[in-house]
């Protein structure tokens, strides 16, 4: 069973659509349970995110209009749906990017991810994880109900996008990372773009508390405690410079600054800058007290982090699609993406990311 083209969402909206509104169809009674169908599939096919989720998240039934676990898999469309992306882009893109880049798949769907994904994509990748778990919670062996296996590879989708998004969010610079130019972006000229080698720093760091990269040096510069609403984490501000070498000397070093959650070990997803409340700052000054601005569910509390975002990430997607649909296109999309980053034995570890990191072929072509 090949699973190229799949559902954005239960019913088809084009069949309603086409034929042009309410009464076209003869949904004159806008309170109608099919002109509350309409409504949410017309916002989903529109973009309109926000209503989707501001209403389902209420009320996955929408007043009787779709099931409960309908409504469920509509409300986690409108969240992919904030991250700038859709489950058929993501299919075609896993598809060929395994068919094209042997070896090199992984690294691919992050770069072609990377245009795409919007503000705290990983973020709301997470929320819509989270709902299809709500629907099913464990794919092994694979569930009979249609809707439950349907929640299940769209589970398995967000999986290997979300690994790859939180990627995208933890390395600064994803096109300088995989294709560095000169020494502003290489600095030491060892052909691994800069952001990379500070990232990988930071992940060793974050288990061991050392950084044994050559050329790379890493100094922790204070605790800082974030806080907003009922949220408050502190978190370790490092500080991560690559030594330039040869003809790059004159240019001065590569400096970075991440942030690591000593409680869990590992680094943390950041995305733009703030103060320690979470208001927005334009750049980095640590003088002022505008760091890296950490990608936090304020409603959960949770942090969005290397270990459960990639390392873990990964590891749920081989387990599912290899139920799911052992055959199809995308379980050969997702194997690759493991064994790419993780090894042939398909255990993620920490290491193996930051070796990821610095090991990355550079010469992917679009």
């Amino acid at each position: 069973m090949k699973y190229r083209k799949t559902f954005l969402s239960i019913l088809s909206l084009s069949l309603i659509v086409s034929c042009g509104g309410y009464d076209s169809v003869g949904l004159s009674d806008e309170n109608s349970t099919e002109a509350k169908r309409y409504e949410i599939l017309k916002a989903l096919d529109e973009g309109n995110y926000d209503f989707v989720i501001s209403n389902l998240e209420k009320d996955p039934t929408y007043g009787g209009a779709f099931s409960t676990e309908e409504g469920k898999l509509n409300l986690a469309a409108a969240y992919i749906g904030k991250a700038g992306l859709d489950i058929n882009g993501i299919i075609n893109i896993m598809i060929d990017t395994a068919d094209r880049y042997t070896g090199d798949a992984f690294t691919a769907f992050l770069e072609s991810l990377s245009s795409q994904v919007k503000t705290k994509g990983s973020l709301y990748l997470k929320r819509a994880y989270k709902v299809y778990d709500e629907i099913v919670q464990t794919c092994t062996p694979e569930p009979p109900d249609e809707i439950k296996k349907q929640a299940c590879f769209y589970k398995d989708i967000v999986n290997a996008t979300r690994a790859a998004t939180t990627l995208n969010s933890v390395v600064s610079n994803v096109t300088s990372w995989l294709n560095p130019v000169g020494c502003e972006d290489d600095a030491n000229q060892n052909g691994v773009g800069d952001d990379g080698e500070i990232t990988a720093c930071a992940i060793e760091y974050a288990v061991s508390r050392q950084c044994t990269l050559q050329d790379v040096n890493i100094e922790s510069i204070k605790d800082i405690t974030f806080t907003k609403d009922n949220f408050v984490k502190t978190y370790t501000l490092l500080e991560i410079s690559v030594n330039p070498n040869g003809e790059c000397s004159a240019y001065g070093k590569y400096t970075g600054y991440k942030l690591v959650d000593t409680e869990t070990s590992t680094v943390v997803a950041t995305e733009g800058y703030c103060k320690s409340d979470f208001s927005p700052c334009e750049n980095l000054d640590l003088v002022n007290g505008c760091y890296p601005c950490p990608i936090v569910d304020i409603e959960t509390g949770e942090t969005v982090n290397v270990v459960e975002d990639i390392v873990e990430s990964l590891q749920n997607a081989d387990e599912i699609i290899n139920t799911i649909a052992p055959d199809s296109d995308v379980s050969q999309s997702v194997n690759e993406y493991i064994e790419e980053v993780c090894g042939l034995d398909k255990v993620c570890t920490q290491d193996e990311i930051a070796d990821y990191l610095t090991n990355i072929n550079q010469n992917i072509q679009y």
